[in-house]
């Protein structure tokens, strides 16, 4: 999955675009650029996500990757981040939150 793949809609907000994606490891990414996000305007945020998609999921802060999103992020730069989020092992926790 590329960040060119990714197919953004318009946020909630009224303002700025959301995306998401999901892997077969159980991990996904939520990628926005939106008012309320790191890197408004011109940059996007990711958080990792757990869950089978939209509706069935949550923010994963147990992950080696972060332990919150990642904003000021290049179209690029989510592209790596997305790489990464499917390359966890679905097992992948880390820290006290572990579960």
């Amino acid at each position: 999955m590329t960040f060119k793949e990714l197919e953004f809609r318009p946020h909630n907000l009224g303002e700025g675009v959301w995306a998401s994606t999901f892997f077969p490891n159980g991990f996904g990414a939520s990628v926005i650029c939106c008012p309320i996000s790191y890197g408004w305007p011109s940059e996007y945020e990711v958080a990792v996500m757990r869950g089978s998609g939209v509706g069935e999921c949550k923010i994963d802060t147990t992950t080696h990757l972060t332990d919150d999103v990642v904003g000021h992020l290049t179209p690029d730069g989510v592209t790596d981040m997305l790489r990464q989020i499917s390359a966890l092992p679905d097992d992948e926790r880390v820290g006290d939150d572990a579960h």
